[in-house]
Order: structure tokens, then sequence, then C-alpha cells
């Protein structure tokens, strides 16, 4: 199959080009240059989802189209409420019209957000059909793009494409950017450092390996195809089972390092964090059922050994770094 994937580059889009394997043709369009390690049956295309000269090549003769490229984090969008509107938005509104007018596209395939839920009430688990609650530019621009969605599949120019909508929840994992939660508190575990949790750390989350992720977005190729589902949208929670208090995950992590479990409390204001109180959420735990029954789900990777592996991966690149020092 010939498979497009918008923002390849990044931390998802990495762990599904692995997925994909070498049993397709890919082309990556994203901001970053290729890697040196780009396979043979692997074109990249360097540029902007808001190219409409590079989308209508990228485009060209593709079967699928997974959309990953959005700009990222729930206070970075906040601070650039234009650049959100801008990529996430406007960029669903170019990639949904290169599909809909390219006759070979058959899936569009799409990664939202968990951030799209808010905050949970106690006790409560997410389910797909839920209303949003958004509470961030970054969640409103993620119910956007799915409203997009669900406008092309319900017009009658797009109603010959399946629709598909990934939530993710806490995707970590080896190569994930270093101010994320997991990665930071490895960083923080392996130099002898107290994990920095912001308030009390009661927080509670559910953290869903990125191959985990990946194998599911994969699977959705198949269970989506448009001789099934021509003209509809569906929405998957990717979640896993495994939740915790954010203070329990970085004592975790300590442990997993071979340090002491310990962790240093700050408060949401204090300047030194960057991070406001009105962003935080309590508790986010969601059902993965339709997930299970629909693309086979299996959220096999216990967070004990995720966050091994994590932890060499962060590991592995200090060392090099060290190195090249």
């Amino acid at each position: 199959m010939k498979i497009l994937i918008t923002g390849g580059a990044g931390f998802v889009g990495q762990a599904l080009r692995r997925a994909l394997g070498n049993a397709h043709t890919l082309t990556i369009l994203d901001t970053a240059p290729a890697p040196a390690d780009l396979g043979p049956s692997t074109r990249w295309i360097e540029a902007s989802i808001l190219d409409e000269a590079a989308l209508r090549e990228a485009f060209a003769g593709q079967q699928a189209v997974f959309h990953l490229a959005a700009a990222l984090g729930v206070r970075a969008c906040q601070e650039r409420e234009d650049i959100v509107e801008q990529v996430n938005v406007g960029g669903m509104r170019a990639v949904i019209a290169a599909a809909v007018a390219t006759p070979s596209v058959e899936h569009l395939l799409f990664t939202s957000s968990s951030e799209i839920y808010g905050d949970g009430e106690p006790g409560q688990i997410f389910r797909e059909q839920d209303e949003p609650a958004p509470r961030s530019a970054y969640a409103r621009s993620k119910i956007a793009s799915e409203e997009l969605m669900a406008a092309a599949a319900a017009s009658p120019e797009g109603a010959r494409l399946s629709y598909t909508v990934f939530r993710l929840f806490n995707a970590y994992g080896p190569g994930q950017r270093a101010d994320f939660v997991i990665p930071a508190f490895c960083r923080a575990a392996l130099q002898g450092e107290a994990p920095v949790v912001h308030g009390d750390g009661l927080q509670t989350r559910t953290f869903t390996f990125i191959d985990d992720i990946a194998a599911a977005m994969v699977s959705a190729l198949d269970a989506r195809a448009p001789a099934k589902a021509a003209g509809s949208l569906e929405v998957f929670n990717l979640v896993s089972e495994e939740t915790l208090t954010i203070a329990s995950l970085a004592q975790l992590v300590c442990l997993s390092a071979g340090e002491r479990p310990r962790v240093l409390h700050r408060d949401h204001e204090d300047p030194a964090v960057g991070r406001s109180k009105r962003f935080e959420v309590t508790r986010r735990v969601a059902d993965n059922r339709k997930a299970r029954a629909a693309l086979g789900f299996r959220p096999t990777t216990p967070l004990s050994e995720g966050v091994r592996r994590t932890l060499d991966s962060v590991r592995a690149g200090s060392g090099a770094a060290e190195a090249r020092g």
C-alpha cells in the first residue's frame, strides 16, 4: 500500500514507520530534514502541510494518509494560539481538501489527543462518546480537527473515504522529547536528582507505550478499509489499563534507575516550573474496549518495562552526547 505520513519525523511518526516496516511504500511530509538511515521504500518531502504544492506532490498516488503533523504542547500552544489555529486547524483543512481531491486516497487517519476530554471526576472513565471539555487551545484545535473530519465524511465528495481518529493517552517510550514527563523523570533519576512533580503529585494518568499505539494504528488500515467503512468516521481511545499517580510514577522511575525513590514537589505557579494550574488535569482514565474490539488493540507493554526501555534510551542518548562533547 502507498501511505503518506504527515509529521512522520516526530515521536509518533517514527514509531508508526517502524510498525509499518518494509511492507508498504511510504512518503513522509515533514518540516524536518530526512534522516540519514532512510530506507529505499521511503520518500521524504521536507515541507509544511500548509505548502499547497508540496501537499499535492505528497498526496499524488497515495492510498492512505496518516495525519500526525501538528503544533504540540499545552503550554506552548497556549502562548501561540495563532500558530495552533494555523497549523492544527488550517493544516487539517488542507489535508482533508487534498485527500478528497486525490482519487487514489481511501483512508484518512488522524492522531487526536486525550486532552479533548478535559478533567475527569473521581472514578470517571472516559469513553469515545463523552462530550469534550477542552481546557486549552491545543485541545480545542484537536476537537476542531475531528469536527472537520466528521463534516468531510458526511459530504457527498468525501463520502468515498473512511475516516479514523485515534485519541492518544499519554504516549511514551524511547525517542520521546525530553520535556515530556517520563523522559524528564528518567533524566533526573539518571543524574541522581529527584524528579520534579507539579502540585501534590496525586494527578492520575494512564500511560500508553508508543509501540502498542503504533500497532493499533497500523491495524486500522485493514479494519477501517473503505469497503467496510466508506463515509464513516470512527473514534478510538488508544489507552492502556495501568493507572497511577504522577508521584508514584516518579518513584517507579527512580527505583528502575537504581535510585532511592524521592520526589521534589513544586507549586504550579512557581516561575521555575512554568506551568499553570488552570491546565492541570487531576484524573485522566479511559475505556479502550472499542479499540480492542475493532482494531485488536492490545496494550501489552507493562509500564515497568516501558519505563526501563525509556531509561535505557535516555541513558544511551546522554552517553552519546558526552562522547560528542
